[in-house]
C-alpha cells in the first residue's frame, strides 16, 4: 500500500514571468545615461580645468574654473545619489508566487 497515493500533485503555472524586460530595460536606460553623463561632466571639467589654467583674460580663467567647479559639484552630486539609492533600495512588492505557492501548499496539507 502506497501512503502518498492519496496526494496527488499538479503543477502550478507560473503567474509572473522569470525577468521583468520592463524594469530591465529601465536599469539599462538609466545606467547608460548616468554613466555617459558622468563621463561627460568629468570630461568637462577637465577642459573647464585647462581653459582656466590657460586662459588669456580674467574672464576666460574664471569661465574655465566656473565650468570645472559647476562639473565637479555635478559629479559628486551623480556619485552621492548612486551611493544613496544603493544603500536604499525601494521596498518592493511581494511576489504573486508566493502567495499562490503557499495556498497550494496548504491546500495539498488540506487534503492529506
Amino acid at each position: 500500500m502506497n501512503p502518498f497515493a492519496a496526494v496527488t500533485y499538479k503543477a502550478v503555472p507560473p503567474s509572473v514571468p522569470l525577468i521583468d524586460w520592463t524594469a530591465l530595460w529601465h536599469i539599462v536606460v538609466i545606467s547608460l545615461a548616468f554613466g555617459s553623463g558622468l563621463a561627460l561632466g568629468f570630461g568637462l571639467l577637465l577642459l573647464g580645468l585647462s581653459r582656466g589654467e590657460d586662459g588669456k583674460r580674467g574672464i576666460e580663467k574664471a569661465g574655465g574654473f566656473l565650468l570645472a567647479g559647476l562639473c565637479g559639484a555635478a559629479c559628486i552630486a551623480a556619485i552621492g545619489v548612486g551611493v544613496y539609492v544603493m544603500c536604499n533600495p525601494p521596498k518592493s512588492k511581494p511576489d504573486k508566487v508566493v502567495a499562490v505557492t503557499s495556498s497550494y501548499v496548504a491546500g495539498i496539507r488540506a487534503n492529506l
